[in-house]
């Protein structure tokens, strides 16, 4: 069995182009408190690496040494224990079926306390070719394309933290440096925005030509936006990143449509994916019966500028307010 798991895991990395290590060679930073003391790892998801039928491998973190349970539609899925810097893996004895999935990890330490994760997977599974899914926009007249791959994306289970793209079909490495990855956002229109840019620089971000915030990027490139009011509309968001000497080195124009999102139609389902040529909408249900959106946007997506100050953008990928 273990010789089964280690072949799996060889041929994803081989058909996937990522640099993903086998347990126990990852070594996530321990982040201190402010008395010096390590703080436990947090319980997350932080790869999901899938083949089109659903099997796979993922992986990610927990309190050192804790026992891991990963939970879909209440029932466990896999196990496993954490290594001594927190990282765990597990690879999937049965394919998830076509459909969508939340899956969310309990971890049980040595005194038998349970800690969940903070954040959900949802992971869409594509049908056999030629048997698309049943969803539909609230007008019933749009059909989506046939995925060749799994959709992962890490979302809050509660509040609003920024989501995390953990897998795309096709495409596993962004395109262009600087963009967005991700888009949650409620009925209310409050939106979050998750993206990419040069690690350490300011990211100015506009909402239809208008300033809507400036944020700056991680030591890991990512960074996240709060927008208090995006109404249901055609929109357009520009990023400019900002390097040194205050220069802006690069700019991305990207569309976004949060009403085509909210017109999907999940019926009773808890979480349901609609792929569309410029993004994925996901659709969940919260406790309580509160609905909360996301875009998960394709690689290819948005327009960048060259550094030069061409007027001639970077071709065949989406134009600033084109219709999803």
């Amino acid at each position: 069995m273990r010789n089964r798991a280690i072949l799996v895991l060889i041929a994803l990395v081989l058909a996937g182009g990522t640099g993903f290590a086998l347990l126990g060679s990852k070594q996530p930073a321990t982040p201190a408190t402010a008395n010096g003391e390590a703080k436990p790892a947090p319980v997350e998801f932080e790869l999901i690496r899938l083949s089109r039928e659903g099997m796979g491998v993922i992986a990610g973190s927990a309190p050192p040494n804790g026992f891991v349970d990963v939970m879909s539609e209440g029932r466990s899925i896999g196990k496993s224990r954490a290594s001594g810097a927190g990282a765990w893996e597990i690879v999937l004895g049965t394919a998830l079926e076509p459909g969508t999935h939340i899956l969310s990890l309990i971890t049980t330490d040595g005194a038998g306390r349970e800690t969940r994760s903070a954040g959900v997977a949802v992971v869409a599974v594509p049908p056999p070719p030629g048997r698309g899914p049943e969803l539909k926009t609230a007008k019933g007249g749009k059909k989506p394309q046939t995925e060749d791959g799994v959709l992962a994306v890490m979302l809050p289970r509660q509040g609003e933290a920024p989501g995390r793209v953990l897998q795309r079909p096709g495409q596993l490495r962004p395109t262009l440096a600087l963009g967005i990855d991700v888009a949650d956002f409620d009925g209310a229109g409050r939106t979050v925005l998750a993206g990419r840019a040069g690690a350490g620089n300011d990211v100015n971000v506009y909402l239809d030509g208008r300033p809507a915030g400036t944020v700056k990027a991680g030591d890991d490139g990512v960074w996240s936006l709060t927008l208090p009011a995006v109404n249901a509309a055609r929109h357009s968001i520009r990023l400019e990143e900002i390097g040194p000497g205050n220069a802006v080195v690069l700019d991305v124009d990207q569309a976004f449509n949060p009403a085509i999102t909210m017109a999907v139609d999940a019926g009773r389902a808890a979480a349901a994916v609609m792929p569309d040529p410029a993004v994925w909408h996901v659709v969940r249900r919260r406790a309580g019966g509160v609905m909360r959106y996301s875009q998960v946007f394709r690689t290819d997506q948005g327009v960048a500028a060259p550094d030069d100050g061409d007027a001639i953008k970077v071709p065949g990928i989406l134009k600033p307010g084109t219709d999803f």
